[in-house]
């Protein structure tokens, strides 16, 4: 599982001086790895990918046995009690978010000649702090869907003060009577001697101490209750007193019914869909009702399967660019995205738990602007064209 480092997008506006008249031009060059390297000034920009990252919420209820369990119907009269220890896991809430982030394939550079360097500049290129091209009005535009997430690991829960009054004296006195007869002459003496020795409690001694000490308590809430001791507490001192011995006898009680525990646990899973795989399937987890979350390599559980599926409405624009891009073009303006929208579908085991539609960055077609002035506003999340002025 991925994680991503959270850093706030800080727009980096950078004015590049390039002739204020309308024949004035640029050439922005894609950058591939080629050998050749421009010897002009300029300056370098990013176009985005989309990142899918899928949010799994599992709810684990845990049973716990009470050490006196055995016992609850003899001494209570309690049959509804935990008998046996046990953990059921549910999948509660599947949610998918679509992020950003600069795609490694989409690099260009944008060349400044001489004479653009030394005119006042009207083409202002706003980055993201990663290098992706937002506009080129020099406004300061939202961009939170450039925004990375971090994901912190859950701390481990210990669950608190469980069975907290188990740990009560476990030793009891035992007094034992040894009579010793001594004969003298005719006569037979008897003589007594106690024996005193620390005796470690029996389970069911310590489960009948705690249900007297709950029958105590009882009495105890009866008598305040009724006004038997005849005293006129106030409202705040009456409810204290009695919410403290609610409490005593609840935690008692524990001792014979057991303990029910519910944790929510989060899991993060992100996908970066491949540009040459319009449609693909990835396994990306299994889950069992009884073990919770597992890897994909435990053949315990159900598989889930993430499914996505383009669905081809920039074939034809495609098209059109592979047969514009295979004329000659001395120079290239700003290199833009439009992006393609794709199925996604989140099934576990034959069944279908999340189906929706989102546009996929590197599913779409790249173009490029005129080789001039132009001033363009771009969606953050897409790189595509929002607003053109000419």
């Amino acid at each position: 599982m991925k994680t991503i480092r959270n850093y706030s997008i800080i727009l980096l506006v950078v004015t590049l001086f390039i002739s204020s008249c309308a024949s004035s031009k640029f050439n922005v060059v894609k950058v591939n790895g080629q050998k050749e390297v421009s010897d002009k000034d300029g300056v370098f920009y990013k176009l985005s990918q989309t990142t899918f990252v899928i949010d799994v919420t599992v709810t684990k209820v845990e049973k716990v046995k009470g050490p006196y369990a055995e016992f609850a119907g003899k001494y209570l009269g309690l049959s509804n009690v935990i008998s046996e220890n046990s953990a059921v896991y549910g999948l509660t809430d599947i949610a998918v978010e679509s992020l950003i982030s600069p795609d490694p394939s989409q690099n260009y550079f944008i060349e400044m000649d001489g004479s653009s360097k030394q005119q006042a500049g009207e083409l202002q290129l706003v980055l993201s702090e990663s290098g992706i091209l937002l506009n080129t009005m020099g406004e300061e535009q939202n961009a939170n869907g450039t925004q990375e997430r971090v994901f912190q690991p859950e701390a481990d829960k210990v669950f608190p003060d469980v069975f907290k009054y188990f740990s009560d004296l476990n030793l009891f006195e035992q007094v034992d009577t040894i009579i010793e007869r001594v004969n003298l002459d005719t006569a037979t003496i008897e003589k007594m001697v106690f024996r005193r020795t620390l005796v470690e409690k029996t389970t069911e001694q310590k489960a009948k101490d705690a249900a007297d000490f709950i029958i105590k308590v009882k009495e105890n809430r009866l008598n305040l209750i009724s006004g038997y001791q005849e005293v006129n507490y106030d409202k705040e001192t009456f409810t204290l007193m009695n919410s403290e011995l609610e409490k005593l006898e609840t935690e008692y009680q524990k001792l014979f019914t057991g303990l029910t525990f519910t944790r929510t646990q989060q899991y993060h899973f992100t996908y970066t869909p491949d540009a040459s795989k319009k449609s693909d399937t990835i396994a990306l987890f299994r889950f069992s009702s009884l073990r919770g979350m597992l890897d994909t390599t435990n053949m315990n559980g159900e598989p889930a399967w993430l499914i996505i599926n383009a669905d081809g409405g920039c074939q034809p624009i495609s098209e059109f660019v592979n047969e514009k891009d295979s004329l000659k073009h001395k120079s290239h303006g700003l290199y833009y995205r439009m992006p393609e929208f794709a199925a996604l579908s989140l099934v576990i085991g034959d069944e279908p738990r999340l189906v929706a539609k989102y546009p996929v960055n590197q599913y779409g077609v790249v173009s490029w602007l005129p080789a001039r002035n132009l001033a363009i506003l771009l969606y953050p999340n897409t790189s595509g064209i929002r607003k053109i002025k000419f």
